[in-house]
């Protein structure tokens, strides 16, 4: 691929604090699941059927919206700790946030350091900025401000980038942000953004998921001064397992093997991941039904 030194200088800030759980990580696709309701009382009494019963319960819901930019999430209590998960794209109004994919500076708060400058995805940033402070807001009405309490955050898609984001911004405002896990994320940043991002989360457990020859990973391309950070979590069969940790972006053990053109056909793997969909509640298998061989080339939208 187009940075065949990345697997070199991204992967000493590639750790983490806590292995990768997949036990976790399919209730993580579950509240991923319930973030793509659209009845919001069932979300908000967790009573959404089959999703909500096989995730466990999450308490005291928080509804984060934003009706200019079409943003979507919710905030509650679960195991002990609080839990934010963000909705991947939806609508028109979240296309035109990923196809404005200019990169801007990112703002940096006193305590946060970025050599090299970050640039982030113009769309994203705007994303997670119009529920930034419903997030902060939540999390503190929750008793989640502080270090005292931790803070886990998912998402899947733009819900990814949203999440990565959020760890950014909430860690530098005080917030003890424990675990990120996404699930068909985009890439979000240069290359500069990617080094500062595992620096933060070396002692905390980010898994940026992917799921074989899902497309949207590979969005937007190298090509714009576009990187993912590590680890990666690399599926590839629709079930879960095997899978394969690459403690760098963009390595060629991992997505990478793959270029756009490979994947811009199985465009179902996006909403098919660890055997479920997150992209639907009310689905009870992934998008692509069949257990996945070498070839996918008969599986559409």
């Amino acid at each position: 691929m187009v940075c065949w030194l990345c697997a070199v200088f991204f992967s000493a800030a590639a750790a983490a604090s806590e292995p990768y759980s997949e036990a976790a990580s399919r209730e993580y696709v579950l509240l991923n699941q319930a973030a793509s309701l659209k009845d919001w009382s069932a979300l908000q009494t967790w009573t959404c059927g089959p999703t909500c019963e096989a995730a466990g319960n999450v308490t005291d819901v928080r509804i984060l919206s934003n009706s200019a930019e079409n943003t979507f999430g919710f905030a509650g209590r679960y195991q002990g700790d609080c839990v934010v998960a963000f909705r991947g794209t939806k609508n028109p109004e979240n296309v035109l946030v990923d196809l404005d994919f200019g990169q801007i500076e990112l703002e940096l708060a006193e305590n946060q350091q970025c050599a090299g400058g970050c640039k982030v995805h113009a769309g994203f940033s705007r994303a997670w900025r119009s529920l930034r402070y419903q997030t902060e807001t939540a999390l503190r009405d929750l008793g989640c401000a502080g270090a005292g309490q931790a803070v886990r955050l998912t998402g899947h898609s733009l819900g990814g980038a949203m999440a990565a984001l959020a760890a950014w911004d909430l860690s530098a405002s005080g917030y003890n942000v424990s675990q990120v896990y996404t699930y068909g994320e985009p890439r979000l940043g240069n290359s500069a953004w990617v080094s500062a991002f595992q620096d933060l989360m070396a002692n905390k457990s980010f898994y940026r998921v992917v799921h074989y020859k899902d497309p949207v990973p590979h969005f937007p391309s190298e090509l714009f001064n576009y990187r993912h950070a590590a680890p990666e979590v690399y599926y590839s069969t629709q079930v879960s397992g095997p899978y394969t940790v690459c403690n760098s972006g963009e390595e060629s053990r991992c997505s990478d093997q793959w270029n756009l053109f490979e994947t811009m056909f199985h465009a179902c793997l996006h909403c098919s991941y660890l055997g479920m969909n997150p992209c639907d509640p009310g689905a009870m298998q992934p998008k692509c039904s069949r257990r996945l061989g070498s070839d996918l080339s008969d599986i559409h939208v």
